[in-house]
């Protein structure tokens, strides 16, 4: 079942999870050229992997099979399409387990799904924190860190898209 396009994500701007710095930075010393609209579709970029990151902890933790798709971000939220099996039954089971703990938290329950789903897989990781968004600090940090902002810019095309290093090499006519 494909869910709606909805907020996936908060996201208060690009600058606010601390990326612009070091994305100007790998835009001056790797793409000084650049022009606004090649910018705009390496951040999103930047945004798409960051979000398919976060899955990468969320699917296995709630034993989901999630798939996202970004569309575009703002200065409030990141956009896109999420997929469930179904939607309402495997939601309806991360709250009946995380209620195995206790009452299910209100992040759990309203707001962004891909907050909701990261707390409650917070929640599921150490149910004993009494405040969520230590998970998700934690992959934003991780993500800054590993050099995906640096390589997203490496790697992009003049028309925003990235280098496959997997892609076949062209033919040449022979």
């Amino acid at each position: 079942m494909k869910g709606p396009t909805e907020a996936l994500m908060r996201f208060q701007g690009f600058a606010a999870w601390k990326w612009e710095d070091e994305f100007r930075a790998a835009i001056s010393s790797q793409r000084p050229d650049a022009d606004d609209a090649m910018v705009e579709r390496m951040k999103l970029s930047i945004v798409d992997d960051f979000v398919e990151f976060v899955m990468e902890v969320v699917s296995p933790e709630l034993g989901l099979s999630i798939l996202v798709d970004v569309e575009g971000f703002g200065d409030k939220s990141v956009v896109g399409t999420i997929d469930f099996e179904d939607r309402k039954e495997d939601l309806a089971d991360v709250e009946r387990r995380i209620a195995e703990w206790g009452p299910v938290p209100r992040a759990c329950k309203s707001g962004p799904i891909l907050d909701r789903l990261l707390a409650c897989a917070e929640f599921m990781m150490a149910p004993d924190r009494l405040e969520f968004g230590e998970l998700k600090r934690e992959c934003i940090a991780r993500f800054r860190n590993d050099g995906s902002l640096k390589l997203a810019v490496q790697s992009a095309e003049p028309d925003g898209s990235r280098s496959d290093p997997f892609a076949p090499a062209p033919r040449r006519p022979v």
